[in-house]
């Protein structure tokens, strides 16, 4: 499976699924700051991702907080739009 960097659009649909999680709008200020979290953060793309089974094919992206490894976030695209999914729980028993 490849993987590569981020293109500017593609950072730009990130910024906007986390403001619009955050219910924020597309203000100038809080734009800018959005910018500067996934500018400062790591993120791999991979442009052919295909679940083991049903779940879904297409384009993912996941991004790591320069913070902490345990700040992450995970986005499916639907066309050029980012959207984030939620987090499993996993319990081992």
């Amino acid at each position: 499976m490849e993987m590569r960097a981020p293109t500017d659009e593609e950072k730009l649909e990130i910024v906007r699924a986390l403001m619009d999680r955050d219910g924020l709008d597309d203000i100038d200020a809080e734009l800018e700051e959005f910018k500067e979290v996934v500018d400062d953060s790591v993120i791999a793309v991979f442009p052919e991702y295909i679940t083991g089974g049903l779940g879904y094919a297409g384009k993912l992206a996941l991004l790591c907080s320069n913070g902490s490894p345990a700040q992450f976030e995970c986005f499916t695209f639907d066309g050029n739009k980012a959207v984030i999914q939620e987090q499993m729980k996993y319990e081992v028993s």
